[in-house]
């Protein structure tokens, strides 16, 4: 192999010294090389430089110098001189690569033996050693190389969208993060407020006191109004009546929650507050049920007692449908935080 190169070599050696006395002839030849080039499989850089596995890395790079020079962009005026030096360069630095070198020897061997198996030749065959063989052999490692690549790119693009993914998630943990820290953030400045016209009556000495860290006490903790609050959804188009009956049963289930004993919202404290305050209740609407559950997700993130009404379906609406979302009986700061967005229904 090392001495039919070195023919190689001085063969492009005397068509170089031919090309500086005759520049048209060398022009045509220049051209022939960079189409040859770009007729190649990109992936193949043995057939991009024109030879076969065996080349050692020395006559690599010596190959590289003269067809280098061949079709160097400065000497010709091929529209794609660039594209073809470019591929010389890209396919020289690749077989001179040792793990490129045997991943390329490899796709090779196994065109080869696929180009057998499907001709039903033995590994001896004459027919392996024609031109005609060889032109099959460089088609099959181009189909081999493009699967390949179509593999890795599938691959690659999969490794992204969970990338993807994981980026998404990890945003949207940061900003419902972000999201609870407003939260504590406002519910210490609503309750510690001056402003508040009922947060200081009735209360003990041990309830007015400031500097408290409010988002870490027991919601009975917390001074202010007690209120309970039942949002109804306005999509269903429920009438009056309907309405009055489903904000009586959420009211009621709150009021049972917060009082039987067991349940994991029982607190007779607070429920005894709201009741000495008057049992205040506030009725508001929300969009849908989209809306509902985000309120849901809010009260339970609070600890505020929560209970969604589900109607049995006997008249207005169908049955399962969510009417009335309960909310406390809880101080009135911390249901500001939840329904605050809301309007009067």
């Amino acid at each position: 192999m090392s001495t039919d190169i070195e023919r190689e070599l001085k063969r492009e050696e005397t068509k170089l010294a031919r090309v500086s006395m005759s520049p048209p002839a060398a022009t045509n030849r220049q051209d022939k090389e960079i189409d040859r080039i770009l007729r190649q499989c990109k992936l193949d850089h043995y057939s991009v430089l024109g030879v076969q596995p065996g080349i050692s890395v020395a006559d690599v790079s010596k190959l590289y110098r003269k067809k280098s020079l061949l079709i160097h962009p400065d000497k010709t005026s091929h529209p794609r001189a660039v594209e073809a030096f470019d591929l010389l360069k890209k396919a020289s630095n690749a077989l001179q690569d040792d793990k490129e070198r045997k991943r390329l020897d490899q796709m090779w061997t196994d065109a080869r033996k696929v180009l057998i198996k499907e001709n039903g030749w033995s590994v001896d065959d004459e027919r392996l050693t024609t031109a005609e063989f060889l032109e099959s052999w460089r088609a099959k490692v181009r189909e081999l190389l493009i699967e390949e690549e179509f593999i890795r790119r599938v691959e690659l693009k999969k490794q992204q969208n969970e990338e993807l993914k994981k980026r998404k998630e990890k945003d949207a943990e940061l900003e419902q993060r972000k999201e609870e820290k407003r939260l504590r953030d406002t519910l210490l400045s609503t309750a510690g407020s001056s402003e508040t016209p009922s947060s200081a009556e009735g209360l003990s000495d041990d309830e007015d006191q400031d500097g408290v860290a409010i988002d870490s006490r027991p919601l009975n903790e917390i001074p202010g109004e007690c209120r309970m609050a039942l949002v109804i959804r306005a999509d269903l188009g429920m009438q009056k009546g309907k309405i009055a009956a489903q904000c009586a049963h959420a009211a009621v289930a709150c009021y049972r929650l917060m009082s039987e004993p067991g349940s994991e919202a029982q607190n007779l404290p607070l429920l005894q507050r709201w009741n000495n305050r008057g049992q205040a209740k506030i009725t508001l609407k929300c969009s849908g049920m989209d809306e509902m559950d985000t309120l849901f997700a809010k009260a339970m993130s609070l600890n505020v007692n929560a209970y969604i009404v589900h109607d049995a379906g006997r008249t207005q609406v169908e049955a399962g449908s969510a009417t009335v979302l309960g909310l406390g009986p809880a101080p009135k700061p911390v249901l500001d935080l939840i329904t605050g967005d809301l309007k009067l229904y």
